[in-house]
């Protein structure tokens, strides 16, 4: 019997969840096949967008050429299968082509411009925004360093950014690039400094645009800008989405190199091997590049014999590594200048070599937090404690202004937690709630509630910590605080709730809920969570959102499921179901990991033993993903699995699931 279009979607959709890899790009071509073969034709273009997204960010590039030409096909043969979601994604993957197909020194410089021309034409005929088809020109026009590199600049800056084709921050750091190749440093930082401040953000950037600047405040002798920009950039990259930020790496090494700092330049190097080996040539080169610059660096500030660990990389020494990068890179350099009919990439490996080091080593110091705040809250929780209220942020604050400004009944606060004295933090924290709550400063009042509801949690104070917790919620709110602030709050109250706390819980974050933003909430009146999800994850603040309502659905189905009863069983499975997608959409994957837990247990109690196997397999993936740190969580989700499996009869199944935890 043929699947519906909601049933096909759904399983796209469920194949879109998976974390990308080789098992992602797999599922998603046997999605489109099972579409080919059994319809509905409606789910075709969902399909081949989805395995076209998996293979590019899969690292699997060059094998997404061939179902974009079909997607192509299919929208020029049956564009009434395409809905509106459908049609964005096909333009913006246009995008993603066109940037990796001139990184393949193999595919001619004719075959490039035609695509390109073809890429220009269809976006005319469908009334599309230009900006993407020349912000590809230019790209494409740097790659080979020619001479029409200004005109097509020029042509490319007058255009209008289009709101869903464009990238506004995408658009500030090509920007930026023009001008550093045209070696107008200054101009550049100008544009790079005016966009890291602002909100402009995508899956890439404000990451890979503050390594940009980093480097260029160390060609012009700012360093101090250096040592405070570094520590940022780094910061963002640990949170960008995008898994094409190689490059941006490979700049944080050279930076670190020509800063004097081998041990941070090699860690970091070591960290991110895979950029050598993986990617299309062109980023490769690009990291081979920076390697080149690096050592450069670092032999000529005498650290030559400085010891190098690489896994496949013949070098034990930096002097070994600088050898090895420049006779990895010249090869390709000079491949690509063939095909491209210039010079270019060769002269860019020919700069590297002629990098300097900073005139004095650099120091990097890495923020952190007091260890009496990470004592006294969860890992979400401490993201927001540990931020100024909105109050103090009007002027600039020290360390040493904290201790003096602070009201008396925080610091004394802080000395009971010093000295593990939890019942006297309560106490204190609730009074200086109380003292804030006076002076009008609801927000600071309503994380004061949420510390001692921490310390009453701490001590086991179920009640006290809930009314705590409901205190803080109400003031967050009344002040307006960002809905991400009430989602760590709701996450760290849910462990405490019981059955008298159940209406109050759920009171306080469906209120949370509502103050989501339409697009995110996925009400009747708005968008779906389809439309915004995944492709449309470069915007960073709906990412914030997205993770949010992720944060409070998996909190209410935890809350619901312990003590809604049967009734609530299903809505806490829906909501599982939701945290979960979302998750594993906005880059959570071990959060995602523990929702699908949630759901496969569940479904178990439901009797939806191929669900509960599906998600259980799903969260012990992800948990493996994730390193040694979640063994313990991937060996228990993998218990319960094989319980699942043998309570189904089989048991043969149960016995591999087992016998994979000693290949972890």
């Amino acid at each position: 019997m043929a699947r519906s279009l909601i049933e096909a979607n759904a399983a796209i959709g469920r194949v879109r969840a998976m974390p990308y890899g080789r098992a992602r790009s797999e599922a998603a071509q046997r999605e489109v096949r099972r579409v080919e073969r059994e319809g509905p034709d409606e789910a075709k273009a969902y399909a081949l967008t989805s395995l076209v997204e998996a293979l590019t960010w899969g690292d699997e590039y060059e094998k997404a050429f061939l179902p974009f030409t079909q997607l192509l096909r299919w929208w020029d043969e049956h564009p009434e299968h395409f809905d509106h979601y459908d049609q964005s994604v096909l333009f913006w993957e246009f995008g993603w082509i066109m940037s990796d197909l001139p990184q393949i020194p193999t595919v001619g410089r004719a075959r490039i411009e035609a695509a390109l021309d073809d890429m220009e034409r269809r976006f005319a005929v469908a009334n599309r925004g230009m900006e993407r088809v020349w912000s590809t020109r230019l790209d494409w026009a740097l790659l080979r360093g020619g001479d029409d590199v200004d005109r097509v600049f020029t042509e490319w800056l007058t255009l209008p950014i289009d709101d869903e084709d464009s990238c506004a921050a995408c658009h500030e750091a090509l920007r930026a690039e023009y001008l550093l190749w045209r070696g107008k440093r200054a101009e550049a930082i100008a544009v790079l400094e005016a966009a890291a401040g602002s909100d402009v953000a995508c899956s890439r950037e404000p990451a890979a645009m503050l390594t940009d600047l980093a480097l260029a405040y160390l060609e012009e002798g700012r360093l101090a800008d250096v040592e405070e920009t570094v520590p940022k950039a780094l910061a963002e990259l640990r949170k960008a989405v995008s898994t094409s930020l190689g490059s941006a790496y490979a700049r944080v090494i050279e930076v670190y190199a020509r800063s004097r700092q081998p041990g941070l330049a090699l860690d970091l190097l070591a960290e991110r091997a895979k950029d050598l080996v993986t990617g299309t040539p062109y980023r490769r080169l690009v990291v081979l590049r920076r390697v080149v610059a690096a050592t450069a660096a670092l032999i000529a500030v005498g650290h030559s014999d400085y010891p190098v660990t690489l896994p496949d990389v013949p070098a034990a020494t930096v002097a070994e590594l600088h050898t090895w990068a420049l006779d990895k890179a010249r090869p390709v350099a000079a491949q690509f200048d063939q095909r491209n009919g210039t010079t270019e990439q060769s002269r860019q490996v020919e700069l590297a070599l002629a990098v300097t080091p900073a005139p004095r080593r650099l120091e990097f110091a890495l923020p952190c937090v007091a260890g009496e705040a990470e004592r006294l809250v969860t890992e979400r929780l401490a993201a927001a404690l540990v931020e100024p209220p909105p109050e103090a942020a009007k002027t600039p604050v020290n360390s040493a202004d904290v201790t003096v400004n602070a009201r008396p009944a925080r610091l004394r606060a802080e000395e009971c937690l010093a000295v593990a004295d939890t019942a006297g933090a309560a106490a204190a924290f609730e009074e200086a709630a109380r003292q804030a709550q006076e002076e009008g400063l609801l927000r600071e009042s309503g994380w004061e509630w949420a510390e001692a509801a921490r310390c009453h949690q701490l001590r086991r104070q179920r009640a006290q910590a809930s009314a705590a917790y409901a205190q803080a919620l109400s003031r967050l709110r009344a002040a307006g605080a960002p809905v991400e602030e009430l989602a760590r709050v709701l996450v760290t109250w849910a462990p405490t709730v019981r059955k008298r706390d159940e209406d109050s819980f759920v009171n306080e974050a469906m209120a949370a809920s509502a103050r989501l933003p339409v697009v995110v909430s996925d009400r009747d009146d708005g968008p779906t969570l389809a439309d915004v999800a995944g492709f449309g994850l470069t915007f960073r603040p709906l990412r914030r959102q997205l993770h949010a309502r992720a944060d409070i659905e998996d909190a209410l189905a935890r809350v619901l499921a312990t003590w809604g009863g049967e009734a609530s069983r299903t809505d806490a499975l829906d909501r599982a179901r939701s945290a979960a997608e979302i998750y594993a959409s906005v880059g959570a994957p071990v959060e995602a990991a523990h929702s699908n837990w949630l759901v496969g247990r569940l479904a178990a109690v439901d009797g939806a033993t191929d669900e509960a196997v599906e998600q259980l397999e799903l969260a012990a993936v992800r948990f493996q993903q994730a390193g040694r740190r979640e063994f313990r969580h991937y060996a228990e989700v993998t218990e319960e699995l094989a319980e699942v499996l043998r309570e189904s009869g089989q048991y043969r199944r149960a016995d591999e699931v087992l016998r994979g935890q000693f290949d972890f």
